[in-house]
């Protein structure tokens, strides 16, 4: 018991910590269309707010909630800007993670390496990243994370139902934490009832969880237009969209690349899952294993490397025939992972029926994303519970403390190359700017972190009512120059020094 909560103080310490070193990049240049968040959170200093809020859907397709609740910030502590605010914000998620997994292991009645399971989920690549971002993602998969947590553990129905709205108003900063709503009814069931048949609080739970988000989004199409989200061609459901590519095959890529990509960054404690699980294997296993692996090699050919499930800035270093080879694999062992789950449900007992869920729903989530994007971000919501379900099995100790210390090389890689993109991006800007040539330029490959910074009234239908919301919003003139990967003897060449070592990532050429 002392040592537990001495592991709770921890805890607390790490999230603290964890948010505090997250607000280094609080003035970094925002990059791939993060910067729509914080230019659009500043809505109380508007008069057309509805104009504005229009305008936010042209640089940005999720709820304005969380540019909404950014300019609250920007409102009451006058010294941010919506750049800061947003990063604030995002920054804040770490605490409902935090005290959101902290519910889960209450819920979850776990017996060792709560202190071990919570160290690799703060330190995870995927989630620490973007921490550092201004997407709304973290910020909203965890306060998604917090209320269902409050919603697995409340002793009585006001909880209950109090921490389902707030789950509904959660989904409305993320359609994704609609899912949640899968365990909640099955976990609904799975309680001591005299009957199995769906009742009035089974109606009750949908309405109470649906009602925030179904009255924000009638509210959205009636005062602009559209529902959930503005027509968009990166949001295209696949066989059912316009788009004829995304077919059943592209579904399947994206599926493979979502579970292999959650079982690669889960490694190695998923393959250890498994062996501790099957206890021995056996030659036939080690045969399976073999023939898997020369599998994943030949038809990795049949696959493509899925949207934003690559490896980031570390993917140009690794051959894109070994980095699908190894999703592939990671896709079979998966599959491996659930067929040791169901067949050693006795090591599970009681909570057997708990962890079928979670699994169900993991895949079920993963499946319904394949349908329309495949990106690294969305796994924030799973990865949590994946690792719970994982860490059953002891882990071993000295495997905790590699990968922490691989985590910790791959973040601080990752936070360099944001600070360098960002900064790089910044020094073009600002050349742009002083040579009075912005007008000029053609963003080119700097477009995903300058977009928020460009008039996109021209886009907006009717064009006639619609308003510059900001008058140092760059519209382009002509196209006499172009911003590029770095080239020699370029007019302009952006050069950061990290460390004594020169960064030269972007040039000003003629067009």
């Amino acid at each position: 018991m002392i040592k537990k909560k001495k592991n709770l103080h921890y805890i607390y310490i790490i999230i603290f910590f964890t948010f505090i070193l997250h607000l280094l990049s609080i003035n970094f240049h925002p990059t791939n269309f993060e910067g729509g968040y914080g230019a659009f959170a500043n809505i109380f200093e508007q008069t057309d707010k509805l104009r504005f809020i229009e305008s936010y859907y042209i640089a940005q397709f999720n709820t304005y909630i969380f540019s909404g609740i950014a300019s609250i910030i920007n409102e009451f502590f006058p010294f941010l800007n919506g750049y800061q605010s947003v990063k604030l914000l995002s920054a804040l998620g770490y605490f409902f993670l935090g005290l959101g997994i902290l519910n889960i292991f209450k819920f979850f009645d776990t017996k060792h390496s709560e202190f071990s399971i919570f160290l690799l989920i703060f330190f995870n690549s995927v989630i620490w990243s973007y921490g550092h971002r201004s997407f709304n993602d973290l910020f909203s998969f965890s306060i998604g994370i917090y209320f269902f947590s409050n919603i697995l553990i409340a002793d009585n129905k006001k909880s209950f139902y109090l921490n389902i709205f707030f789950l509904g108003i959660a989904s409305i900063f993320k359609s994704y934490n609609l899912i949640l709503l899968i365990p909640i009814l099955f976990n609904y069931f799975s309680k001591d009832r005299k009957s199995n048949l769906i009742d009035f609080n089974f109606f009750k739970i949908i309405i109470i969880f649906l009602l925030p988000y179904i009255v924000y989004h009638l509210i959205t199409f009636k005062y602009l237009g559209f529902l959930l989200a503005p027509k968009n061609e990166d949001l295209q459901i696949a066989i059912i969209g316009n788009d004829s590519s995304r077919n059943i095959s592209w579904v399947l890529n994206n599926f493979i690349f979502y579970l292999g990509y959650l079982t690669l960054i889960t490694l190695p404690f998923s393959a250890i899952f498994f062996i501790k699980l099957n206890k021995t294997i056996s030659i036939k296993t080690i045969f399976i294993i073999l023939f898997l692996i020369l599998f994943s090699v030949y038809f990795e050919k049949f696959l493509f490397i899925s949207s934003e499930l690559d490896l980031g800035p570390i993917q140009k270093y690794i051959s894109p025939k070994l980095y699908k080879s190894i999703i592939l694999l990671c896709f079979f062992i998966f599959n491996f992972i659930i067929y040791t789950f169901i067949q050693n449900k006795k090591f599970y007992e009681k909570v057997f029926d708990k962890y079928l869920i979670l699994i169900f729903t993991i895949i079920f989530y993963l499946l319904a994303l394949s349908f329309i994007k495949a990106a690294q971000r969305y796994l924030i919501l799973p990865l949590p519970f994946f690792l719970l379900f994982i860490f059953y099995v002891i882990q071993p100790r000295i495997m905790v403390i590699s990968m922490l210390v691989i985590y910790t090389f791959f973040n601080s890689f990752l936070f360099l190359n944001y600070y360098a993109t960002g900064k790089s991006t910044e020094l073009i800007i600002n050349y742009l700017k002083e040579e009075s040539i912005i007008e000029d330029t053609i963003p080119g490959v700097i477009t995903p972190h300058v977009y928020h910074l460009y008039n996109h009234c021209i886009n907006l239908k009717p064009k006639s009512e619609c308003s510059n919301f900001s008058n140092k919003a760059i519209s382009i003139s002509s196209p006499k120059y172009r911003v590029v990967y770095y080239k020699d003897n370029a007019i302009y060449s952006s050069n950061i020094k990290i460390f004594g070592i020169n960064f030269k990532k972007y040039s000003v050429i003629n067009n």
